[in-house]
């Protein structure tokens, strides 16, 4: 290998007019892009490339018109350029359109195109470059795209797509409401004040330590966790916006992960109060002076209270799962079926009876046994 200098000092290679001719005819032959040079709307030269591209012979694109290539919907913008360009109005050239091809394909080219003088006269040069493939993926891509967003909008909840390196690469319309923006690191999207007072911070990437790459160190994300194990993972009732989210990371492929949460605020505060209203109904009933239960249909106790728990002498566990029955002394007086009747149909049911002590002791009761009707009358 010659360094600069060296070559440098290289003598030019001299070639005589014949060689020269040659060589531009043998590089102008191989060329992979088709050339063509028209005058006065007539082709005058093209080279196998061109031929190739379009499915014509060589006799059949020299002397035609060269607009005929061209697929009639941008066959007038295509005339424009070409005629703004050869009037000197236009710099050289460099744009996309379709052709028609000899088997009458519709086909997608890139031109670049400058005016030159060729035999004394002015004319246009232009290089085809066949860019079907490439336009077919592109919309394939698009199209991927479409269909992966149309997806992530018809989800309920803010989602994002986001690459490993936190650059979101698609957010559906409720993840844009709260501020995520496509291309920006999901970390700093939501890690700042940046759309509004309620803004207070990241939907799952809370501010945490400023990396060098200007992303932020998520303290609760777990991403890297799932795209490592390729497993979904979660975080249940994390705060953001003012509001409480279960958080969900679901690996896509290596490198992208699908990261969505679920508003749950409603739900955690009727979960808040029906925990309230337990909290309310035991303490009410654990300083009741009679003893208490509720058992279902088949008359197996599923609570009871602290004053029942005092007269029995058995644990609340020790109680509940067993059926109601067993707690009574059978005899004369009150047969196991006079209990299963009452439990069955009968409110308001008065019974003297006795009920066995965990130590032995027989402990006589007043039994009064209610059925409680839900709105559907079960």
């Amino acid at each position: 290998m010659h360094n600069r200098h060296a070559i440098e000092d290289l003598d030019p290679v001299i070639f005589d007019p014949d060689e020269q001719d040659q060589l531009f005819r043998t590089i102008i032959r191989r060329s992979l892009s088709g050339l063509l040079i028209f005058q006065e709307d007539r082709v005058v030269f093209s080279n196998p490339a061109l031929q190739d591209i379009t499915g014509l012979t060589e006799d059949e694109i020299l002397g035609m018109n060269p607009f005929d290539f061209v697929h009639p919907a941008d066959r007038d913008m295509v005339r424009q350029r070409a005629a703004q360009r050869l009037k000197g109005l236009s710099p050289p050239d460099d744009y996309e359109f379709r052709i028609l091809t000899a088997a009458g394909k519709t086909k997608w080219v890139r031109l670049l195109a400058t005016s030159i003088i060729y035999r004394g006269e002015p004319a246009a040069l232009g290089n085809i470059l066949d860019i079907d493939e490439q336009k077919r993926l592109e919309e394939l891509q698009r199209e991927t795209y479409r269909q992966r967003n149309i997806m992530l909008d018809s989800l309920p909840y803010p989602s994002m797509l986001i690459r490993r390196d936190r650059i979101i690469l698609a957010a559906n319309r409720h993840a844009r409401d709260l501020g995520a923006r496509i291309g920006g690191f999901c970390g700093n999207e939501f890690g700042r004040r940046a759309f509004g007072p309620e803004s207070a911070g990241d939907l799952q990437h809370q501010s945490g330590n400023q990396t060098a790459g200007g992303n932020t160190t998520c303290q609760v994300c777990r991403a890297d966790q799932a795209l490592e194990s390729g497993e979904p993972l979660s975080i249940k009732a994390h705060e953001a916006f003012g509001r409480l989210w279960d958080a969900f990371w679901i690996p896509v492929d290596a490198d992208t992960y699908l990261h969505y949460a679920i508003d749950v605020s409603e739900q955690r505060k009727i979960e808040q109060k029906i925990r309230d209203s337990e909290e309310r109904y035991r303490l009410i009933t654990d300083t009741m002076n009679d003893g208490l239960s509720i058992q279902n249909r088949e008359g197996v106790i599923t609570q009871v209270n602290r004053r029942l728990c005092e007269i029995s002498g058995f644990a609340r566990r020790e109680l509940i799962g067993r059926p109601l029955a067993d707690l009574f002394v059978k005899n004369e007086d009150t047969p196991k079926e006079n209990i299963a009747d009452i439990q069955g149909d009968q409110a308001q049911s008065d019974a003297e009876t006795f009920i066995h002590h965990k130590d032995g002791r027989k402990i006589a009761v007043s039994l009064k046994i209610d059925a409680l009707i839900d709105d559907d009358d079960n």
